[in-house]
């Protein structure tokens, strides 16, 4: 059987990603593991460093609560007494020991032992101490760290409260002015572990051990310190009192393997993501090699569609001179035609459009005329026939020329106004200040319409040509008071704006006049278009192109009868 080439291809994409598959997924394993074994290395040097750090924490706030105990009323108290030499005598001893269990409270302390050492004689007394067993002497080394210059940190083994083993307690020693020296404890517990795990910062968990490697003290639960041999990794801290060589204290920092177990799955999934990526390249670049020489007519098709959708701003990649080559020329130069012929029927509409403008224009002009000839002619026949009402006929005349001129201006003016395409002066600009000061102009000018405005704190501002703007609502209000006229209600007019999303905003003019007819909301804003008996219907049209030249579009909906909406939407840049 012959394979085709398209499939020789593919079989070998696919075997050259199973051979990537296979070493990359080696090389991660590898590195994951690596990589672990480099963290709990750094878990153990973060726990060696904790422990110290810890230790000399521990000592300084020791140290700290044991200088505060030289203002204490009962160490003044015990000094006094021992400097007199009452404090042998019955009942003071006592009173002594029950102050100084409450000192101990207070301070925090899991062991505390007063000595006292009078400088005239240089010998030394344990006085006080609230460790278990009453025994006020400690172990033979604090007896030493007692007698030297205090400076240093110990660890001791020795029963604690109420405790019957020996739990490692960290010592530090203070010496006062008044011949008393104060040593003061805590207990390395499951507490002193907590907050040691917390400084290491990592997900560690920490066991105690004594000398004779039984647990003394865990942060691990019970049922899972029998199980340390199988699922943590451990890795054990020594300290060594200063001058000693057997290790005062023994601390294991322990490394669940699950966290192992999880990269691995990890791994796992990875592998497979990769794997079913790789057979999807692998056969996406099959197709691709194979539909290499069927790219050109994909391109083909895509720019005919674009065409078809208007665009005429097509460039497709030069080729040989081959059969395909000649097609994409040929389709090319059809566009540029076609572009061609759209331009030169372009031109031809808007000659038409012209003329119906001056068209229009000639009608506008010629009904002003028609009254201005009239009284021009009753004024000559006045004048010749020396009519007695000649006054009052000059007056009623130049009255009707004036207003008539007048009309011809606004009419040139609006035309001026419309052919004139906007200049957009854009700048920073309050959209709601603009509609409230608007709406109050019409408000305060014709009582018989109510204009109100709702307006929304989100428009913010946005850029455009306030003056323009302006003149666009101007329009739209006062066509909607114009449309109001023939309601045989109290007319209302609502200007609402508010922020249609981060980019664009809505301005909307609401009327409860007499609407607009379905077939003429089509021509609204065609140029002389107009429901009303003056005016050239310029208004909506001059709106809809200052509206197209910042960007947005303008709309409207009505019903007969209902009123009718329109509603502009604008950009925030333009």
């Amino acid at each position: 059987m012959t394979l085709r080439i398209q499939t020789k291809l593919t079989i070998s994409f696919l075997l050259l990603a199973a051979v990537v598959i296979g070493a990359t997924s080696t090389l991660l394993y590898w590195r994951i593991q690596t990589r672990f074994h480099e963290e709990f290395a750094d878990d153990v040097v973060a726990a060696q460093m904790a422990v110290r750090q810890q230790m000399e924490r521990e000592a300084r706030v020791l140290r700290d609560r044991l200088k505060q105990l030289n203002d204490a009323p009962a160490l003044r108290a015990l000094a006094q007494d021992l400097r007199h030499g009452t404090y042998d005598q019955e009942g003071h001893a006592g009173v002594h020991r029950t102050q100084f269990q409450v000192l101990q409270h207070s301070a925090d302390l899991s062991t505390l032992q007063v000595r006292w050492e009078p400088k005239k004689t240089g010998k030394t007394r344990d006085v006080l101490a609230t460790h278990h067993g009453g025994n006020p002497k400690l172990h033979g080394i604090t007896k030493r760290y007692a007698e030297g210059p205090m400076t240093g940190t110990i660890i001791v083994s020795q029963p604690v409260g109420q405790e019957s083993s020996a739990l490692p307690v960290l010592m530090v020693g203070v010496r006062f002015s008044n011949g008393l020296s104060v040593l003061g404890g805590r207990a390395i517990d499951r507490r002193f572990l907590l907050d040691l795990r917390d400084r290491v910062g990592r997900d560690v968990d920490l066991t105690l051990r004594n000398l004779d490697n039984a647990i003394v003290e865990s942060t691990l639960p019970g049922a899972q310190q029998s199980r340390l041999k199988f699922d943590y990794k451990t890795e054990r801290v020594l300290h060594t009192n200063e001058g000693e060589t057997t290790p005062a204290l023994q601390l294991d920092v322990h490394a669940h393997r699950e966290r192992l177990n999880e990269r691995t799955q990890t791994l796992i999934n990875i592998s497979m993501v990769v794997s079913a990526g790789a057979v999807v390249l692998a056969l996406l670049l099959g197709i691709v090699v194979a539909r290499r020489l069927t790219r050109p007519l994909h391109k083909l098709v895509t720019a005919t569609k674009r065409v078809a959708d208007g665009d005429r701003q097509i460039s497709l990649p030069k080729r040989s001179g081959d059969e395909l080559g000649e097609l994409m020329d040929a389709f090319v130069t059809m566009t540029e035609e076609l572009q061609a012929s759209e331009n030169r029927l372009r031109n031809a509409e808007r000659v038409a459009a012209w003329e119906e403008i001056a068209q229009e224009l000639a009608h506008e002009i010629k009904n002003p005329l028609t009254p201005i000839q009239m009284s021009i002619e009753t004024l000559r026949r006045s004048w010749q026939r020396n009519h007695a009402a000649f006054d009052e006929h000059f007056d009623e005349s130049t009255k009707t020329i004036l207003e008539e001129v007048e009309r011809l201006k606004r009419i040139v003016s609006e035309f001026r106004e419309f052919a004139r395409m906007p200049q957009i002066a854009s700048a920073a600009c309050d959209l709601n200040d603009i509609v409230q000061r608007c709406t109050q102009l019409f408000a305060e000018s014709d009582r018989s319409v109510r204009v109100t405005h709702a307006l929304s704190p989100d428009v913010g501002i946005i850029l455009a040509d306030a003056e323009q703007l302006r003149q666009v609502i101007q329009n739209l209000v006062q066509n909607a008071i114009q449309a109001c006229a023939s309601t045989p209600s109290q007319g209302k007019v609502l200007v609402t704006t508010r922020a249609l999303n981060a980019h664009q905003v809505e301005i909307a003019v609401e009327d409860n006049g007499a609407g607009i007819a379905e077939e003429d909301l089509s021509r609204v804003f065609s140029p002389h278009f107009t429901q009303k008996t003056e005016g050239t219907g310029l208004g909506l049209a001059i709106s809809h192109r200052i509206v197209a030249a910042h960007g947005g579009r303008i709309g409207v909906s009505s019903k007969p009868g209902m009123g009718a909406r329109f509603v502009v939407v604008l950009p925030r840049t333009t």
